[in-house]
């Protein structure tokens, strides 16, 4: 019999064509970055427009009261924090924060629990508008990666599950988020190429050219769209421009000051190490003190109240804030301090200096010295963004860390300036205080953040490169000198929240190096057998709750790998199948008794009111219905219940000559109350008898249901193949450790199974190789069958090195300790959804 021909209709045929052509990878990319430009010049508007709401109240009311304009500046920046915080506890907590940490843990291959979910996105985006709207020192740049990584991740999940044959895998799902990190910083700056560079250093060991394309064309058509909607948005701007444009002439610098350059980057490296180190002391501090743990407990609004109420005060530009220009955003401030001129006024120095405004700004109106306002601002916002990056809020650290070393790098050229107002040498080309402003900055954000490509964010940020070299010299002397001393904020970070990453390979002379895979795997392994019951596999998974993957091997006995299969699926197939079999087996089988316990409670109430409440009322005749009714003609054996209200009447006023009458009328109501009585009780003991009964039955029904699903469950269970990875990455046991470190970042995998000849003897996850590179004991060694070959291979080999340590020497086995749980961090973020089956085994 032939097969008849498939007969879709021709506009279906068409609809998908179209739909594979749209969901191309330079058209996903390209909405990519349009959502971005989108939703970036949204918030930027949005955090405008409060931004100028509170100005106009401040100088609105400063006119009438100083006091009053405190307690407004003070109270709008509260409302706006509260409102960020409380969001953020509510839709989504793993909002809270910077972002880019979690997305090197996540691109590097773990899974964190709705991290990447629609409710992330908006609150992320909301609490990121008003927290930046109220004020606090805090930055946009981090947040807006995650942001990125979400869209991406919900535009694969729609085109995925819209188009039939569309399958997004692990390597690919991570180029994706690789694409969106770079989008994320280029709509923040319009710096297309520096944002794919930054998010390159920042997230990625290893980057496949071939994924440069596709970030560099995302990354360009969110700075474009981004630069075209300022364009039409804002009527200042005349044309396309940079983010904070600068015009310095072509010679801004001598080579005599080169050396003075040098010497910045090496206090911006110094300088970045004691942020690091400040960073991390102080959020250690706050997650383990006692009484900020009480503080939380009781309510976790307190401190950022706390906090914000701190800066608002600090800032207040009728106090303090005049002295670190409290007024002004960062984007004023950086254009400030990138100017030309100079803060002061020398009638010596070839350099002109700035406008009367920008000199007010910088000098508290003629009330300071230029030296110490710069010098009291880049101390006070090192202060006040170390406090507010502990705060559960989304909040990033780039601009303000970048806003701190163009502080210090004014202050450095104003000082150059001042004390060489002709200039270093005799030529004509003075000391342009602005240009170290852009060094600086640039050497202290990337010392911090361990990337050279700031220099390139800079240029575009600018729009300039006269400065290149300075700026290259600075950044690569302060990144050597901080890499000597701390990691990278982002790596110190992942260490705070101790999330689950794979520290960096250690140098070739560490002994470390001698481990092999034999070394550190877990033997202990839970596998599926390839003709499983349904039972064995409800065994395996009730025994092993936080493994997401299970290897299935031949049979028990040779142990050959052939494939694995994803707990997700498995605990699919347990359940549905199940249930599908009784439905169909059992169409007409009835629903679950309703348990009437609950009406029974009511009735026995209601009896009770029926009895007593007539002696209330004996005085007067009762003529109305009881509270309950019997119908002995219903075939309802249940009681029908009505009001109250008519069941006990009124007495009248007006009836009291009948008090007479009370000793005949008693007899008659006393014989009424003793029928309705018996015939109430009749039908509570039929309602008993009948719930007795439904509860025997209910216990013979689940029964039959147990035996019926235990008889199920010793039927093989059915795997499809689809659902079924065949080609499982596996190693020898011989793999060298820097092999097997090179394998987990290149392809970003989870685990990966170690064999011999075929046959599964271990695993290696994440959590194995990140103890071994920190030089820990492996978890779990237990033999395997091939102890015998492997004893005999060490003793054929050079020898034992008498200094490695205990827990590395390779004559002693370490008794196993854990199971083959532990190859999957026990963490809440890095479980799965178990219903979720169509995701693939990673």
């Amino acid at each position: 019999m032939t097969s008849m021909p498939s007969r879709k209709p021709p506009i279906l045929k068409r609809f998908r064509t179209i739909s594979h052509l749209v969901l191309e990878d330079w058209i996903l990319s390209a909405v990519l970055g349009v959502v971005m430009a989108v939703l970036s010049f949204v918030m930027d508007y949005c955090i405008e427009v409060l931004t100028e709401w509170r100005l106009e109240l401040y100088y609105l009311i400063d006119k009438e009261s100083l006091f009053t304009a405190a307690i407004i500046w003070i109270f709008f920046s509260l409302v706006l924090v509260l409102g960020a915080t409380v969001f953020c506890h509510i839709v989504a907590p793993q909002a809270i924060g910077s972002g880019i940490p979690e997305m090197k843990t996540i691109i590097r291959g773990v899974m964190l629990k709705e991290y990447l979910t629609l409710k992330t996105l908006v609150s992320k985006m909301v609490g990121l508008t008003l927290s930046l709207g109220s004020g606090l020192p805090i930055g946009k740049e981090g947040p807006f990666v995650h942001v990125a990584s979400v869209v991406a991740t919900l535009l694969a999940k729609a085109t995925s599950s819209c188009i039939e044959g569309l399958h997004i895998h692990d390597l690919r799902y991570a180029e994706m988020l690789a694409t969106a990190c770079a989008v994320g910083v280029a709509c923040t700056f319009s710096a297309p190429i520096g944002g794919v560079l930054f998010s390159i250093e920042v997230t990625s060991i290893h980057f496949a050219v071939r994924n440069y394309w596709r970030g560099f064309f995302a990354a360009a058509c969110s700075t474009t769209v981004f630069s075209f909607l300022r364009l039409l948005f804002h009527s200042s701007l005349a044309t396309v421009e940079a983010f904070s444009p600068t015009h310095f002439p072509q010679e801004s610098f001598i080579p005599q000051e080169l050396p003075i350059f040098g010497l910045l980057g090496v206090a911006c490296g110094l300088a970045a190490a004691l942020f690091i180190i400040a960073h991390r002391h102080l959020a250690l501090f706050y997650k383990h003190n006692d009484n900020i743990k009480r503080i939380n407990q009781k309510s976790y609004t307190l401190i950022p109240i706390l906090v914000s109420f701190l800066v608002s005060i600090t800032t207040f530009p009728g106090g303090y804030g005049k002295l670190i220009v409290g007024r002004l955003r960062f984007k004023d401030i950086l254009t400030q301090l990138f100017e030309v001129c100079t803060f002061y006024r020398n009638n010596n120095t070839n350099i002109l200096p700035c406008n009367e405004e920008v000199v007010k700004d910088w000098t508290s109106n003629g009330e300071a010295s230029v030296f110490l306002t710069l010098s009291l601002f880049m101390l006070t916002y090192v202060c006040l963004t170390l406090l507010c990056s502990m705060l559960p809020i989304p909040a990033g650290l780039f601009i303000p860390v970048f806003v701190i070393g163009a502080a210090f790098g004014r202050l450095s050229g104003e000082l150059v300036a001042f004390t060489f107002p002709n200039g270093l040498d005799v030529s004509s080309i003075p000391v342009y205080p602005g240009v170290y402003a852009i060094v600086c900055a640039a050497a202290f954000c990337g010392a911090v953040t361990h990337t050279v490509s700031i220099s390139v964010i800079v240029f575009e940020l600018t729009g300039q490169i006269v400065y290149l070299l300075p700026v290259v010299i600075a950044v690569l002397i302060a990144n050597a000198v901080c890499a000597y001393f701390q990691p990278s904020i982002y790596d110190s970070m992942i260490d705070i929240k101790k999330l689950p990453h794979i520290p960096h390979l250690p140098p070739t002379s560490s002994l470390i190096h001698d481990l092999q895979a034999k070394d550190i795997m877990i033997s202990d392994i839970k596998f599926i057998a390839k003709g499983a019951t349904y039972i064995e596999v409800k065994e395996l998974l009730e025994s092993a709750p936080h493994i997401h993957a299970f290897p299935m091997v031949e049979d028990e006995e040779s142990m050959i790998l052939i494939g694995c299969v994803s707990r997700s699926y498995l605990s699919h197939q347990l359940k549905h199948n199940i249930r599908s079999i009784w439905q169909a087996e059992h169409p007409n089988a009835p629903s679950a008794p309703v348990n009437p316990v609950v009406d029974l409670r009511e009735a026995s109430v209601n009896v009770t009111s029926a009895v007593t409440e007539p002696h209330q009322n004996a005085d007067q005749p009762y003529k109305g219905k009881g509270i309950f009714v019997i119908d002995p003609d219903s075939q309802q054996t249940g009681v029908e219940l009505t009001s109250p209200s008519n069941a006990v009447p009124q007495r009248n006023s007006s009836d009291s000559h009948l008090d007479d009458q009370t000793g005949t009328n008693g007899k008659v109501r006393a014989k009424s109350a003793a029928i309705r009585l018996t015939r109430s009780m009749q039908s509570l003991s039929r309602n008993l008898s009948q719930t007795f009964l439904s509860r025997k039955q209910d216990r013979t029904r689940k029964q039959f249901n147990y035996e019926f699903e235990q008889e199920r469950l010793r039927v093989p269970i059915v795997l499809e193949e689809k659902h079924l990875n065949r080609t499982p990455l596996q190693v020898v046991e011989y793999t060298s450790l820097y092999k097997m470190y090179s394998l987990f970042h290149e392809l970003s995998i989870h685990r990966v199974y170690v064999t011999h000849l075929g046959r599964l003897i271990g695993v290696i996850g994440h959590d194995e190789l990140r103890v071994a590179l920190e030089g820990g004991a492996p978890k779990s060694h237990a033999n395997f069958p091939l102890k015998t070959e492997l004893a005999t291979a060490e003793a054929s080999s050079s020898g034992v090195n008498t200094n490695l340590p205990s827990c590395l020497k390779k004559d002693k086995i370490v008794p196993p300790e854990r199971s083959h749980v532990s190859f999957v961090t026990d963490i809440e973020e890095s479980s799965e959804d178990s219903d979720s089956y169509a995701e693939e085994v990673k």
